[in-house]
């Protein structure tokens, strides 16, 4: 995941490895009560990376997408995978209206 997102491990003072974040360096278990979410969630750190990486290439703008995916292709200055909101994005991949996004 860190490399295909261009992330680093949550180390330091503003995204401690203790928060227990996706890209904490070590998960240990239970998770402390106030962090319980975090395993799922990225940090804001990590959240800072993906967002300036996904700035910096240019696969995901509308003219570099294709038209024959299965999800409505990307208008105006959308980028791939904003056309449909979460909760659709999983009632589409698993084909089950009555899905939604869980976080």
């Amino acid at each position: 995941m860190r490399t295909s997102l261009s992330c680093y491990h949550d180390d330091g003072w503003r995204c401690p490895a203790t928060n227990h974040y996706i890209m904490t360096p070590v998960l240990t278990l239970p998770v402390a009560t106030d962090n319980k979410g975090n395993p799922w969630r990225f940090s804001y750190c990590s959240i800072a990376f993906i967002k300036e990486y996904l700035n910096s290439v240019t696969c995901t703008l509308p003219r570099n997408t294709g038209t024959t995916d299965a999800l409505p292709a990307p208008t105006g200055n959308d980028r791939a995978g904003i056309t449909l909101d979460r909760d659709n994005q999983c009632r589409h991949h698993l084909q089950d209206n009555s899905s939604y996004y869980c976080m």
